[in-house]
């Protein structure tokens, strides 16, 4: 077994419950190991650093291999995936170093590139990612199961898809240059891997379901609800105000409403100081655009507990969020251009903080309308 991922604990315990397995590794962030989970003596845990990998992100693509390499035809892997793995675990393909690594990674962070062209481009310089683990397991057999993190749930970029590769291999070079992100020269651009992958993979747990889940309460609460879906992505300020004028046009209505949505919004982080994430700017942006409206409340929060570099999961914005800010002399749009939105819930005492939640479906936002 192999589990990797900010849900790897959990779905560590669960699969040791139902099933006999002889040796394993779990790969997990820094605190993300659940209180009440503990590993048995043969299952190896390493703690890796995310969102920007570590020398322990590459221990562990290096023990991920070194397992995955030893199985014969009779053996089984199987390979639990979840959001948060791309950093935790990496084999940079030669000629590439662990520096390398960082700093593709640290410019992809800042691009405002979405998830998937990321991982798309964190793919192609991986021994591990692409379908690389299942290559290094083969002949024996691969299962694969995964809490998905990715907008439309493409499995195969969940923790950038170790066991399959992407359906579509747009040049990188191309992918790179749309969002910024230099490469390194010395790099070619190799060509991922078609086969062999997991013979069986499956997604257990996503952002749609969650949904599905929070729109079965708001309704029992008398809400009418509107699921806009899980995939949503694009830039999070720019959603909050698309979404700020649904909420209007259902407040002009008289009918109470609440609209749900998730997916992963992304943002172009401008200067080197600010603390924010993409929920705090999705609701800035939607509060900017209500106008301090008396009749909605809304909420965003990152599903994992960690918004950006915020150290919130979140927030929440009420109607005189706009007005208690002035009062504290902080201008939220001023804070939105400087990506430093986590002191303006804070200073409210309106940020959601929960830490480390041990699993991980992405974004999950609210918006009631009374």
């Amino acid at each position: 077994m192999i589990a990797l991922g900010k849900a790897a604990g959990d779905m560590a315990a669960v699969a040791l419950k139902h099933i006999a397995i002889d040796a394993g590794l779990v790969i997990l962030p820094r605190g993300g190991m659940p209180p009440d989970v503990a590993m048995p003596p043969h299952i190896e845990v390493i703690f890796a650093a995310h969102p920007v990998p570590d020398c322990e992100s590459a221990r562990a693509g290096m023990r991920s291999l070194a397992l995955a390499q030893r199985l014969g035809s009779d053996d089984r892997l199987l390979v639990l995936l979840s959001g948060g793995g791309s950093a935790l675990m990496v084999a940079p393909a030669p000629p590439l170093t662990l520096a390398d690594k960082i700093a593709i990674n640290e410019q992809l962070l800042r691009s405002g590139a979405p998830i998937a062209d990321m991982n798309r481009v964190r793919q192609r310089v991986s021994l591990t990612k692409g379908g690389g683990l299942a290559a290094a397991a083969a002949p024996a057999e691969v299962i694969t199961l995964v809490v998905s993190d990715i907008p439309g749930d493409d499995i195969a970029l969940v923790a950038s898809g170790p066991t399959m590769a992407a359906a579509d291999d747009p040049e990188l070079s191309l992918v790179a240059a749309r969002w910024g992100v230099d490469l390194p020269s010395r790099l070619c651009d190799p060509k991922l891997l078609g086969a062999p992958m997991s013979r069986s993979i499956a997604c257990v747990a996503n952002a749609d379901r969650a949904l599905a889940a929070m729109a079965v309460s708001l309704e029992a609460a008398g809400y009418a609800c509107l699921n806009l879906g899980g995939a949503l992505v694009g830039d999070a300020a720019d959603l909050g105000r698309q979404h700020a004028a649904l909420a209007l046009a259902y407040a002009a209505s008289g009918v109470r409403h609440a609209i749900v949505s998730g997916g992963e919004t992304s943002v172009m982080v401008r200067g080197v100081s600010g603390r924010g994430g993409r929920n705090l700017s999705y609701l800035a942006g939607l509060a900017l655009a209500l106008n301090e409206h008396p009749d909605i409340v809304a909420m965003a929060a990152d599903s994992d507990g960690i918004d950006g570099n915020s150290g919130l999961a979140g927030a929440m914005i009420f109607p005189d969020t706009l007005a208690r800010l002035m009062a504290d002399g902080l201008d939220l749009a001023s804070l939105v251009e400087a990506c430093d939105t986590a002191c303006a819930f804070r200073a409210l005492n309106d940020a959601i903080e929960t830490g480390p939640t041990y699993t991980n479906v992405n974004d999950l936002r609210c918006i009631l309308v009374r």
